[in-house]
């Protein structure tokens, strides 16, 4: 009987009651934090690195910028090198001042489109006339839609006919070019359709201006209301560019802004000072914008009327659409510019135009 007794003390030892609830959730709590806590060390140890890694980045521009500065000193401590850097930064000068013009002119015409809606005394059309300017606008966006795809549609058919240049491509080709025909067929009559959907919506915005131009009570402009802004803002650019269009000034700027060394490009101490000269004249010239606004109204009517978009909310024209042509220019006999000369402004960013213009 007595060799029972530790056997029975097994099985009540085996029989121990369970952990308490409370103590289940307790590990399950331990648990997650611990999760936790090793999630966020990993988030921190990331942004260590990247921060670690900007500042490597911002002392090697330091040391970039400490080692031009010296440079910089070194040549202007002779009159030989001390000039040409001058000049040098008078280009670079001369390039941001017309970025400045550019963004100040488009924050002027952004207040007054907002003005329009706050101006008291402004009444609306009836709601005849607001739904017929309303279905012009949705004809011209449908009308400049159709115009980019055939364009494009055109780009893509030019582009696969100039890869059949073997002499096995022959029937290719034919076919090839008879697409590309139809494609031009298609553009051309698109851009007719276009035409008389400017035509359109130019009688209806004879009357009143209506609620669907005006921007929104957040203050954001319409799809409208900004391409008008960089329409103009673009014209704009193309005035300055033509009253600097007797000179090499404008090439001259850009090449100086595209690069960060000083160069010895620009002749003796007397050149120097003779470039010097012509940029502060120039800068007075781009600065006078009550002279330029007759010039940049004509250039914005013709580009609204040559103006293309890729899609309906785009408020920045296709750069082909804006390529000035053969006997374009101003008006003006004194700026003596020719259309060859003008660049496409938005195609080579001219004054950094980009930084102007509403997206």
């Amino acid at each position: 009987m007595r060799s029972l007794k530790p056997l029975a003390f097994v099985k009540i030892s085996k029989a121990a009651p369970p952990p308490p609830e409370a103590d289940n959730e307790r590990v399950v709590e331990l648990f997650n934090d611990r999760a936790a806590l090793k999630k966020n060390y990993a988030a921190l140890q990331q942004e260590c690195n990247e921060l670690r890694d900007r500042v490597k980045q911002q002392e090697g521009a330091t040391r970039r910028f400490q080692e031009y500065l010296e440079t910089l000193e070194g040549r202007l401590t002779r009159a030989e090198t001390a000039y040409p850097a001058l000049a040098f930064h008078h280009l670079r000068d001369l390039w941001r001042f017309g970025g400045e013009q550019l963004q100040q002119f488009s924050a002027e015409l952004q207040q007054q489109q907002r003005n329009r809606k706050t101006k008291p005394g402004v009444s609306l059309p009836a709601n005849s006339d607001l739904k017929a300017r309303q279905r012009a606008e949705a004809a011209l966006r449908a009308a400049e839609a159709v115009c980019a795809d055939a364009l494009l549609g055109l780009a893509e058919a030019e582009r696969a006919l100039a890869e059949l240049d073997k002499p096995w491509h022959a029937l290719k080709r034919k076919e090839a070019q008879a697409r590309v025909g139809g494609r031009r067929d298609a553009l051309r009559k698109a851009e007719q359709a276009l035409e008389a959907a400017r035509s359109d919506c130019e009688v209806s915005q004879a009357t009143p201006r209506s609620a669907a131009d005006l921007p929104d009570p957040g203050g954001e402009l319409s799809v409208a209301a900004k391409r008008a802004v960089n329409l103009a803002v673009i014209a704009y650019a193309e005035v300055l560019c033509l009253k600097l269009s007797k000179s090499d000034l404008l090439s001259q700027a850009r090449r100086a802004i595209s690069r960060r060394e000083v160069v010895d490009d620009y002749g003796d101490v007397a050149s120097c000072e003779r470039l010097m000269q012509m940029v502060d004249r120039a800068r007075d010239a781009l600065g006078n914008r009550n002279a330029m606004s007759v010039q940049v109204k004509s250039r914005t009517d013709r580009l609204r009327k040559l103006a293309r978009y890729a899609s309906q909310s785009d408020c920045i024209p296709l750069q082909d659409s804006i390529a000035v042509t053969a006997g374009d220019a101003l008006g003006d006999d004194a700026l003596g510019a020719s259309a060859s000369r003008l660049p496409n402004v938005l195609a080579e960013d001219t004054w950094g135009i980009f930084g102007a213009l509403l997206r």
